[in-house]
């Protein structure tokens, strides 16, 4: 436990108030989109429930260190959002806060006499010393996989990259290339604001329901947050759809966010006719060799275990659920 002068407030405030600050602690901590005031706001105008969210605010003296958008239940406490559009939990904390941000939450979840709190989307790892302090607040601590989320690092030029990858993913990846460049002229267009990004993103759907039936589904349940949050990061400039044409026809589009050095591959379509080429996953190779370009430190895949992802140069970091119950 930290000196009592030196431990951290917690305070339950108005989205309205807190929004300002929230943004300049997600900006200065390089965190993921999931934690963006925008993204958080996006599921509340869509398909959040408002009535049960609070937003709580840590800090160290006047310094912010943690945001915890939450859901409260009648008994238990989640981050606000769904971990089918999440990624990562929308927790912030700046770095080296994180342990002293949930234990911020316990102790306010204990007085407003909350008996669980699960927060999915954890990336990597909590720190060893939590289930103990945990366990002096009066919760024991629980640590289930949730999911894998690969990540690159990205240095040097995009052929330094490749030759990071094994014989057999680097071969198969230049023979592929050639493959999807034999069926045309190839240009790419990336869209970031205005009425081009709007337009990029509506095309980019009708892409995701043509390629792929389970992304169909994923629009027909999500797709007014999906729109209205992808547009929200955009006017932030966080967001990126890349278009990858063939002789001029739209081939795949990549819909990605870039933030504090990282890209995140959030989802993408192609056209079924170039199915065969590789359209699909080819696109992703250009997006990733951009940001290799473009200086970007490191290339997060997301969730999921996919193929692909290895193939790209992926390696699968842990995403947790961490649950936490009085006792």
């Amino acid at each position: 436990m930290e000196p009592e002068g030196r431990r951290p407030t917690i305070d339950s405030e108005r989205l309205e108030d807190l929004e300002g600050p929230w943004l300049r602690l997600f900006q200065e901590a390089g965190a993921p989109p999931f934690a963006h005031p925008a993204w958080v706001r996006a599921w509340l105008d869509t398909l959040g429930d408002p009535a049960t969210a609070v937003f709580l605010a840590v800090r160290r003296g006047d310094d912010l260190i943690g945001v915890a958008p939450l859901a409260l239940g009648p008994t238990a406490a989640t981050p606000v959002g769904d971990p089918d559009v999440f990624d990562y939990s929308p927790v912030l904390a700046s770095p080296g806060n994180e342990t002293a941000v949930r234990l911020a939450l316990l102790e306010w979840l204990r007085e407003d006499l909350t008996a669980e709190y699960v927060e999915w989307g954890v990336p990597g790892e909590l720190d060893p010393g939590i289930g103990e302090a945990a366990r002096d607040l009066g919760w024991s601590l629980n640590v289930e996989p949730l999911s894998v989320a690969p990540r690159a690092e990205l240095a040097g030029d995009f052929e330094t990259y490749l030759s990071g990858l094994s014989k057999k993913d680097r071969h198969e990846l230049r023979r592929k290339t050639r493959k999807f460049e034999d069926a045309g002229e190839i240009t790419t267009v990336s869209t970031r604001s205005g009425p081009e990004f709007q337009s990029a993103l509506e095309a980019l759907t009708e892409m995701m329901a043509l390629s792929h039936d389970e992304k169909g589904e994923f629009l027909l349940r999500y797709g007014d947050f999906f729109r209205t949050a992808a547009n929200a990061l955009a006017k932030h400039g966080l967001a990126l759809i890349t278009t990858v044409f063939v002789d001029a026809t739209p081939a795949a589009r990549v819909l990605s966010f870039e933030c504090g050095g990282v890209s995140y591959l959030y989802n993408s379509g192609y056209d079924p006719r170039f199915a065969n080429v590789g359209a699909g996953l080819i696109s992703k190779a250009y997006v990733l060799r951009d940001a290799i370009e473009r200086g970007l430190h490191t290339f997060d895949f997301l969730r999921g275990d996919e193929d692909y992802k290895r193939h790209l140069g992926g390696l699968a970091k842990p995403v947790i659920t961490a649950t936490f119950r009085q006792h």
